[in-house]
């Protein structure tokens, strides 16, 4: 711990002479082992300090106010600055611990002080015990039978701590399952209120659009209309006609009238989808569209999937078989949809920047530029694998399946950068997560895993790194009569 040349136990005999009666040393240093001193020197000028407990602090022996006889005892065991601390046993000096720096002088720290004091402290106490250990034979018994009783309250204690562990993981996933429902529980309020008031307005508008597409072209036509008949108007009105640019508003109007039509009908699709997504206004359990869900969180998702300035954008590819109404709470659904395909996303982006970093790396080394260590995602591969790996398409692929009369399954797989292998077992536990801090809560997974749990259902997943993770839900179409009441819970 203190990093010294050597450490020894000195022993005082009767007459106050001594002997070191342990030694730990440096390899290249002399050992001290067994050697005897009997220095008067010493013995008259330390020995009354030491059994008042004073600790010898020595950075330099040459510049500490040594006599002579002391500096040679010290030379002659090739020391340069020391650290002396008294052994005391019963108020009575016992012998010394101390430290020798043989290399060169040393400064020594309060910390190094108060370690070297303890360690004289525990020492002296281990001396005590050993003096005092033939009087404890007559204890042996009670001693044993003390232990029994320790080895028998130990075993209980483990069988407490193992029903505690138990308590904690069945209360992290209650709380897990409180903090999701209540979040989502509020999003979805909100969602539907805001649905609600975006909903109406833009009907108001999309009704009235077609009204005013028409009203627009007959005033075109009646301007139309009057330019063939009056072909030389008034000043004033040629002056308005240069200034207004008619051609422009001729060509751009209906074409202004399109896009808010577009964009209007933009605005239910997502509107409904918001709906569809959140489904609040449904109470137990519905028969419902799974790949409606899956449109829906990918309307949300939308923005997401664009290409952006660091990413190009995410191809869906969607396969879906024809399939009949699944008994479930689409919303809970909706919310694993989300969680997937979420954290799909995020994987493609890292996998995007990972690739954006090798290429610059294999860029340097090309033009002989110094590498530089530049910062890895967090599931990035050894140095090794980065000149093997290739670009890979950013996709996720949904493919939805009847596969067997009772039941479907929904396969999510991307092209992102994969779980590590030794982080695999741990996704679906409550509060674990790969990501930065702030950036993930760890209970996405974790809340899907329950939801689909407590569906009857089953989820999966696959995952290599470089090359991505797929996600299978299983599900079965009807559901028990008392599934209402489990998923009520979440």
């Amino acid at each position: 711990l203190l990093q010294v040349d050597r450490t020894v136990i000195y022993r005082f005999n009767s007459d106050w002479s001594g002997f070191v009666a342990v030694e730990s040393v440096a390899e290249g240093w002399d050992s001290i082992l067994g050697i005897s001193v009997e220095d008067s020197c010493f013995r008259d000028t330390h020995i009354p300090l030491y059994q008042q407990g004073r600790v010898r602090i020595i950075p330099d022996i040459y510049a500490a106010d040594l006599a002579p006889c002391h500096i040679q005892l010290l030379e002659r065991f090739q020391v340069k600055a020391n650290l002396v601390v008294p052994i005391l046993q019963s108020d009575q000096i016992w012998g010394l611990l101390i430290v020798h720096h043989c290399a060169s002088p040393r400064q020594w720290q309060l910390d190094e002080v108060e370690l070297l004091k303890q360690l004289s402290i525990q020492l002296a106490i281990a001396l005590q015990q050993s003096e005092l250990h033939h009087h404890l034979t007559r204890e042996l018994e009670e001693r044993r039978q003390t232990e029994l009783a320790l080895r028998q309250s130990e075993a209980r204690l483990r069988e407490q701590t193992l029903h505690l562990q138990q308590a904690l993981s069945e209360l992290k996933q209650a709380q897990a399952q409180l903090v999701q429902s209540e979040k989502m529980s509020s999003l979805g309020q909100l969602v539907a209120g805001v649905a609600h008031e975006i909903n109406n307005p833009v009907s108001f508008v999309c009704g009235n659009l077609k009204y005013v597409q028409q009203y627009s072209q007959d005033l075109l036509e009646i301007i139309h209309l009057y330019q063939s008949h009056y072909a030389d108007p008034a000043p004033a009105i040629k002056a308005v006609l240069a200034e207004k640019d008619l051609d422009f508003i001729t060509t751009d109007l209906p074409k202004s009238v399109s896009s808010i039509q577009v964009g209007g009908e933009r605005i239910q699709d997502i509107v409904r989808s918001l709906r569809s997504f959140s489904r609040l206004d449904e109470v137990g359990v519905k028969l419902a569209d799974l790949r409606e869900g899956l449109d829906s969180t990918l309307v949300i998702l939308a923005s997401r999937l664009k290409a952006k300035p660091h990413c190009p954008a995410i191809e869906v590819v969607k396969d879906y078989d024809d399939l009949p109404l699944v008994a479930c709470y689409p919303g809970q659904l909706n919310q694993v949809f989300m969680n997937i395909l979420s954290n799909a996303i995020d994987a493609i982006e890292e996998r995007i920047e990972f690739e954006t970093k090798q290429r610059c790396l294999v860029a340097h080394q090309a033009i002989g530029v110094p590498n530089r260590v530049m910062p890895q995602p967090s599931s990035a591969p050894s140095p090794g694998e980065w000149r093997t790996f290739s670009p890979t398409p950013a996709q996720i692929h949904i493919r939805v399946q009847w596969i067997s009369p009772d039941n479907v399954a929904i396969r999510i797989a991307d092209t992102g950068m994969g779980i590590p292998e030794a982080l695999q077992q741990h996704i679906f536990e409550p509060f674990f997560t790969t990501k930065s801090v702030g950036q993930g809560t760890g209970l996405g997974l974790a809340i899907s895993y329950q939801i689909i749990k407590r569906h009857h259902g089953q989820i999966s997943h696959t995952s290599t790194q470089l090359q991505g993770t797929e996600f299978v839900i299983q599900l079965p179409i009807a559901q028990s009569v008392g599934m209402s009441e489990e998923i009520s819970d979440l």
